[in-house]
């Protein structure tokens, strides 16, 4: 099947959808972590790791129009490009995790989780709009060139 040049708002909006998905498993992944005692950024890190596979291999289909499992050559870019975001992303985690820690504690009485877990998931709220954004130029970059060669 032929790549979509043009994605359109809906390709965006799919994908956000496809990012929507992988958000829950990134912060449900991150707190259970969290609660089993991992540092905040290593198991950002996972819970990112473990969420974007599932939005590459998705949206390749789903967004991008492309059936075949594509290069080894783009996976490892792909790859590449995520070692950067995931780490840059999980430094934003810990540090907005490290400033709200004692702030939301205050506020709420969430009994069944603790002020790190608070914090960890109020980063993963923060930070995951700004990747979404990132991941969609970098995927939509990366099929294209697949199918052109570098831009």
């Amino acid at each position: 099947m032929a790549i979509r040049s043009k994605v359109s708002a809906s390709g965006f909006w799919r994908f956000a959808i496809l990012a929507g998905c992988a958000w829950i498993i990134d912060v449900g992944l991150t707190v259970l972590l969290v609660r089993l005692g991992v540092a905040v950024f290593v198991a950002s890190w996972v819970g990112a790791g473990t969420a974007v596979l599932f939005v590459y291999f998705t949206s390749r289909a789903f967004v991008f129009g492309v059936t075949k499992f594509g290069t080894v050559k783009q996976l490892v870019i792909y790859a590449v490009w995520q070692l950067f975001a995931i780490t840059m992303a999980s430094v934003l985690v810990t540090l907005i995790a490290g400033a709200t820690k004692g702030l939301f504690a205050e506020w709420f009485d969430l009994r069944f989780l603790a002020p790190n877990e608070i914090a960890a998931a109020i980063g993963k709220v923060v930070v995951p709009p700004l990747v979404v954004v990132a991941n969609f130029l970098f995927i939509r970059w990366l099929v294209s060139w697949g199918r052109t060669g570098p831009t």
